[in-house]
């Protein structure tokens, strides 16, 4: 799974086209597709998740669909509910509270161990990423906009070197993606998300692992607002 989501590139990431690979089963490429698009909010937090609709937009029989959806309910991703459908959870303002500060202790340790490890090439990559999530803010595109922050985060995750921590915070974004859709509640909120990653890009260019700590804990507390007065209480 992890060798699968660094496969993923920007592109395919920001416009939801992650590619099926043909080395792996047929029911860990859908699991691992599924997973990657609730991680960039192609799905919204109480949508009903259909196998068949599912199914026919991946191309694939209706059993490697049902397989993946059953490993993302044991994820606690999605949800089986009492009249035998399957849906993505809506959070309450607690539990998305109690997820934000596992992320900022996880990612913020995952950050800090990937300052000093990050190429120069690596960060302009991250700029990179922050000036497209900030066009496609401005442009009201929320799927490619949670695209580009998810491979912002991601690439600095991976480059922490640590396969434990990285599939606990894969984990986690997989259950806060789709509440990522709560940004766009307004665009401004979503253009002004961008700005803590300055401070994370600058922090990583001077190998500074505590400042890098911070800044991504910062990225993720200011996010957290927009978000929870979304939530039901």
């Amino acid at each position: 799974m992890i060798a699968r989501l660094a496969a993923i590139t920007a592109a395919e990431t920001a416009n939801g086209d992650v590619a099926l690979a043909d080395s792996e089963p047929l029911n860990g490429r859908v699991y691992a597709k599924l997973r990657a698009e609730l991680m960039t909010g192609t799905f919204e937090p109480g949508e009903i998740v259909s196998i068949r609709s599912l199914a026919e937009r991946l191309g694939t029989s209706t059993m490697p669909v049902r397989e993946a959806l059953n490993r993302l309910i044991a994820d606690r991703a999605l949800e089986a509910r009492a009249n035998r459908t399957i849906a993505v959870p809506v959070i309450t303002r607690a539990g998305y509270v109690a997820v934000c500060e596992v992320r900022q202790a996880l990612e913020g340790l995952a950050a800090a161990r990937a300052a000093g490890r990050l190429e120069p090439a690596t960060i302009d990559r991250l700029e990179a990423f922050t000036r497209a999530m900030a066009d496609a803010a401005a442009a009201n595109e929320p799927h490619r906009y949670l695209g580009y922050n998810t491979e912002f985060h991601l690439t600095i995750y991976r480059a922490a070197d640590n396969p434990v921590l990285l599939d606990m915070i894969e984990k986690l974004w997989v259950r806060a993606g789709p509440l990522m859709n709560y940004l766009f509640r307004t665009v401004e909120l979503a253009t002004r998300s961008v700005t803590p990653h300055e401070a994370v890009i600058a922090a990583l260019r001077r190998a500074d692992g505590e400042a890098a700590r911070a800044a991504i804990q910062n990225d993720i507390g200011d996010a957290a607002p927009g978000i929870i007065e979304s939530l039901p209480a």
